[in-house]
C-alpha cells in the first residue's frame, strides 16, 4: 500500500487443465454447452457448479461433447 491506495491484482482468464480433477473455480462460468470446447472443459464447468450443463441429472455434462 503507497499513499493510501491499494493495488488490485491483474484480472486474469481461469486457468484449464487437463485433469479434471484439478479444477480450479473461478468466477468465469460458461453458461451454455454450445460455450464449451471440450469435455473436460465441461466436466470443470460442472465441477464448479454449473449444474445446468447436465440437464438430466446424470452427472454427464453437455451430453454432445462427452459421448
Amino acid at each position: 500500500m503507497r499513499d493510501g491506495l491499494v493495488s488490485k491484482p491483474p484480472i486474469t482468464e481461469p486457468t484449464i487443465f487437463a485433469n479434471p480433477h484439478e479444477t480450479i473455480c473461478t468466477s468465469f462460468i460458461k453458461k451454455t454447452c454450445g460455450e464449451m470446447s471440450s469435455c473436460v472443459e465441461a466436466q470443470q464447468q460442472l465441477a464448479c457448479g454449473n449444474t445446468q450443463i447436465d440437464g438430466n441429472k446424470n452427472g454427464i455434462p453437455c451430453e454432445a461433447l462427452c459421448q
